[in-house]
């Protein structure tokens, strides 16, 4: 088959754009022709990527995010062109997947130009900045929400209704399904996660010896690592993540923590780390390769993932594929990927809750290890191999 995948600007590695790339090229690795079609690409793609990528504008300059009111600019001009994308999808294409809501609105075109093929939506999540995360976008984007409230009312009624021109809607778990359902009405759903490839986060000596290196040129010693691999965003809850970092090192606990992201809260992190003087002992790592993704994971003793209520997280099955224990707050798809005392914690809250159960993990290594264990093998079926079954046949069944 000749599947295109529409997809909006790729400006930094998270977990949306690398499990696009991923999807991608399992799908290729099994024989099928791809290609990704979007506005712009401007990030180093990965050792492991298979399939041709088509941006509208060529481009290797990186792009920042942006926030406030060009933040709202860019998303409304980036769907000006996403409506038009179709234009230069290959001519025989099979399958086009729009891949999260942006892409949505390359529906109509998709449908006028290729009546043949099958048109998947991939939901990724629907519009959380505009229901659930609402109070926290208006602090985000201030008056800027108010201005463009016609535009955004207009968006959401566009957003409900474009679904229902594709064959099938693919969502990251069930608890995806109750929620779009409710959006979008009763369509064809089918649960295909977002998955991770085992072979990747395999320990062999040569990742062993490259874990020792790190750990070296961090000059971490013997420290405890804790790790966040997310965009730096008022959603992902990273000052709290700071405020534990402060509290352990403040009881002599030899602890360091690693942040993995990039993203526009990243002035605003360095600040409060000098505020709470913790400069020694925490890293912000950036941009970080796929192929040294793995060696991070290897290195940490506990992965943290403290966004309320998130429809998804690869970090949680990277995790897992690394035989690290998770602590993680409730909500969303949290009860399909975590099981709360046997895997990680899933916590209350984001002061004492998440500081006594760190605290009760750096201190019991042995439990730490076997929640590690338990961890890759309750999230094993969240592969990427298993999760482009499922596609293949859903369209098979279309």
């Amino acid at each position: 088959m000749n599947i295109v995948h529409i997809s909006s600007s790729v400006f930094r590695i998270h977990g949306a754009s690398k499990w696009l790339l991923l999807f991608t090229t399992t799908l290729e690795e099994k024989g099928h022709n791809n290609t990704i079609v979007c506005p712009r690409f401007c990030i180093p793609l990965p050792f492991w990527f298979k399939g041709s990528i088509q941006p509208l504008f060529k481009s290797k300059t990186k792009v920042r995010e942006k926030s406030g009111f060009v933040k709202i600019c860019s998303i409304f001009s980036q769907i000006a062109t996403i409506i038009f994308l179709p234009i230069i999808i290959p001519r025989k294409t099979d399958v086009i997947v729009l891949h999260s809501e942006e892409s949505l609105f390359a529906a109509v075109l998709s449908k006028i130009l290729f009546p043949k093929a099958k048109l998947i939506y991939y939901c990724y999540q629907i519009p959380r900045e505009l229901y659930d995360l609402r109070d926290c976008t208006k602090k985000t984007y201030g008056i800027w929400m108010t201005v463009f409230s016609p535009f955004i009312a207009v968006y959401k009624v566009l957003h409900k209704r474009l679904p229902r021109l594709a064959d099938g809607v693919l969502v990251w778990s069930s608890q995806e399904i109750i929620s779009a359902r409710s959006l979008y009405g009763d369509l064809r759903f089918c649960v295909v996660p977002a998955g991770v490839d085992y072979l990747r986060f395999e320990i062999t000596d040569d990742a062993a010896k490259k874990v020792e290196a790190f750990r070296n040129r961090l000059s971490l010693g013997k420290k405890k690592i804790l790790l966040m691999n997310a965009s730096l965003t008022k959603k992902k809850n990273i000052p709290e993540f700071l405020d534990l970092i402060y509290r352990l090192t403040h009881e002599r606990q030899e602890i360091h923590g690693l942040i993995i992201g990039e993203g526009p809260e990243y002035g605003q992190l360095q600040d409060t780390v000098r505020r709470l003087g913790i400069e020694k002992s925490v890293t912000f790592l950036g941009y970080v390769a796929q192929e040294d993704l793995s060696t991070y994971y290897f290195l940490c003793d506990i992965l943290f993932f403290i966004e309320f209520n998130p429809p998804w997280t690869m970090s949680i099955i990277e995790a897992a594929a690394a035989k690290k224990p998770v602590i993680v707050t409730t909500g969303g798809s949290i009860p399909t990927l975590v099981k709360d005392k046997e895997t990680g914690y899933v916590v209350q809250d984001l002061a004492d809750d998440l500081y006594q159960r760190t605290k009760f993990l750096l201190d019991d290594p042995r439990r730490c290890q076997e929640m590690g264990e338990n961890n890759f093998q309750h999230c094993r079926p969240f592969s990427a191999e298993e999760s482009v079954k499922n596609f293949l046949k859903m369209l098979e069944n279309l």
